[in-house]
């Protein structure tokens, strides 16, 4: 089995399908208001340079702590599902993604061999997007 996980902007998409069929297996798609329609980045990064304290602002830390721990949790409940699959490929750009998948107690190890980049860019992270990645993987076999 093969899974994938993409994790960027305010969602995240992860699946299990099977590798010469590309069958999903399992999958889950999340997603938060994180970013301000237009603004581009994450209210993390909005904060480091400025104190803002709207009532939006507000909304949108809180959003990005509740996708980091939905994603955190939903990778060590699909624990047995990762320790079957041959191949893990990630895809989590930035210092807050990355966190998610490696920070202490780590999900996903970064020393495991099978864990590796998705070689290609993807879109956003849906789950037909999912989908379109493990096709295109499969027949890349």
């Amino acid at each position: 089995a093969v899974f994938e996980l993409r994790r960027c902007g305010g969602g995240g998409a992860g699946c299990a399908a099977r590798r010469a069929t590309a069958r999903l297996v399992a999958h889950k798609t999340i997603h938060r208001y994180v970013t301000r329609r237009g603004q581009g980045g994450r209210q993390s990064s909005a904060d480091g340079a400025k104190h803002i304290s709207s009532a939006g602002s507000s909304l949108r830390r809180h959003h990005e702590a509740e996708l980091a721990r939905e994603a955190r949790e939903l990778l060590f409940a699909w624990a047995p599902l990762l320790r079957r699959c041959t191949v893990i490929l990630t895809h989590s750009p930035g210092p807050a993604n990355a966190a998610v998948l490696h920070a202490s107690p780590a999900p996903l190890d970064k020393a495991d061999r099978r864990v590796r980049r998705i070689p290609f860019a993807t879109r956003r992270p849906t789950l037909d997007e999912a989908k379109r990645v493990v096709e295109r993987l499969a027949c890349a076999d």
